[in-house]
């Protein structure tokens, strides 16, 4: 098991974005880009050792930025629950 950073490429503001490479001991790894916390790779062995990248996603960060489809994004478990939700701090 193991994780790694690198550079995955520059957005159009000129900013360095990177991935962090996961890595568990049974083959499978998972890239997460810092540009958002946008999952941009899963990949996995099948039954006879042969690894596949599962998840669709782009292969640039400028792609990231041109769509809009919310690939890869990641939420939480109250996307879209607060409509109207507020709160204060301190008063």
């Amino acid at each position: 098991m193991g994780m790694k950073k690198s550079v995955y490429g520059k957005t159009s503001k000129g900013e360095e974005a990177h991935l962090i490479t996961v890595v568990n001991g049974n083959g499978m790894s998972m890239e997460v880009m810092d540009y958002g916390a946008t999952l941009v790779s899963v990949t996995v062995p099948d039954k006879n050792g042969r690894v596949a990248d599962v998840l669709l996603g782009y292969d640039d960060v400028l792609d990231y930025e041109k769509n809009s489809g919310y690939q890869g994004a990641t939420v939480g478990r109250n996307a879209n629950r607060v409509a109207g939700a507020s709160f204060s701090i301190n008063g």
